[in-house]
């Protein structure tokens, strides 16, 4: 396919205080963005010097000083836009030369898709052994989900600006990244959204232990605040609410390990099923992470796995309790 035969991409950037990676984001962007895209980035309030550093590329910068929160920023980012095509890419994601044309191209072999997600590489842009499992497992993630599912990844995910319109756009009376994701699962039609691992970029967060807690109590947090949002369609399509199986049986093996230590002197042998359960929700991905990583790095898989299910359950729970206070 020709280049001027092809639909025009707009490619959204939300930032907020991503000085550290913004500028290997864009000088990716600007190196494999097809003939007649544009690329917007949109700070959200940073304090940093993005906004600085987003000047010195060929990108148009919008926002005025403040927080939208990442749905509101992508929102002004597409909605400012031409493109028939929309791609959203995190400020600390480098896309591979040949991402952008991947997603077009399988996006426009497909004419049943409304979007198309890329996905992160193997091995991150950062070192450190919990910025390696955190990456790993996003990886792992992509891998696991079928050709055809219902949930965007907006780290890089291409979507047809018509299907955003239908959408209403992102749903911003959540600040948070996991909402946007969990809010495609109901507003669009399932098997409307796309898969191409070979599509990748590189994660280049830094990521330490307390950071990965609180952002999977964020996730937890969110996923019942979007679920509740949208609870209608929860109800038609519960399937789509869970992606994975190995993130929802952490959280419930977390929740069983707790009430089994309420139960005192019995509770040794009642967290023997807990930690079956852990064990079994775990294997796959701890012997994925020996194939790809190495056995050290095995080591700690289902240990970390384990300690993101009790953060999923603190965030759920305190989700939950914001839900009730909302309807008193």
């Amino acid at each position: 396919m020709s280049p001027t035969a092809a639909p025009a991409l707009t490619v959204v950037v939300p930032v907020l205080d991503g000085a550290a990676t913004l500028g290997r984001c864009l000088a990716a962007l600007v190196a494999a963005l097809p003939a007649g895209g544009e690329i917007v980035v949109v700070d959200d309030g940073s304090t940093d010097e993005s906004r600085v550093i987003a000047g010195r590329f060929p990108v148009t910068v919008l926002g005025d000083g403040r927080r939208r929160g990442t749905s509101g920023a992508r929102n002004l980012g597409w909605r400012y836009g031409r493109g028939e095509l929309v791609v959203f890419v995190d400020a600390d994601v480098e896309v591979r030369s040949d991402a952008l044309i991947r997603l077009r191209d399988a996006l426009l072999a497909d004419p049943a898709l409304a979007g198309i997600n890329g996905a992160l590489t193997l091995v991150p842009g950062t070192p450190g052994l919990i910025s390696d499992f955190v990456n790993l497992s996003i990886h792992y993630q992509h891998l696991r989900h079928r050709r055809h599912h219902c949930a965007a990844f907006t780290s890089i995910f291409m979507v047809w600006r018509a299907a955003l319109e239908a959408m209403g756009g992102w749903d911003e009376r959540l600040h948070s990244r996991y909402a946007d994701d969990v809010a495609t699962r109901f507003l669009l039609p399932d098997a409307r959204i796309g898969m191409d691992a070979g599509a990748q970029g590189t994660h280049h967060k830094q990521v330490k232990l307390a950071g990965m807690m609180k952002h999977r109590f964020k996730v937890g947090y969110f996923f019942v605040r979007s679920c509740a949002d949208h609870r209608a369609e929860v109800l038609r399509h519960p399937a789509r609410a869970v992606l994975d199986l190995r993130y929802p049986l952490n959280t419930v093996a977390a929740a069983l390990s707790l009430g089994c230590a309420a139960l005192g002197p019995l509770a040794g042998p009642a967290l023997l099923a807990p930690l079956a359960l852990q064990a079994t929700a775990n294997a796959r991905f701890v012997a994925f992470t020996a194939r790809t990583r190495g056995p050290l790095r095995a080591l700690v898989a289902g240990p970390l796995s384990v300690a993101e299910g009790y953060a999923y359950l603190g965030g759920m729970a305190a989700g939950a309790l914001s839900v009730l206070g909302s309807r008193r």
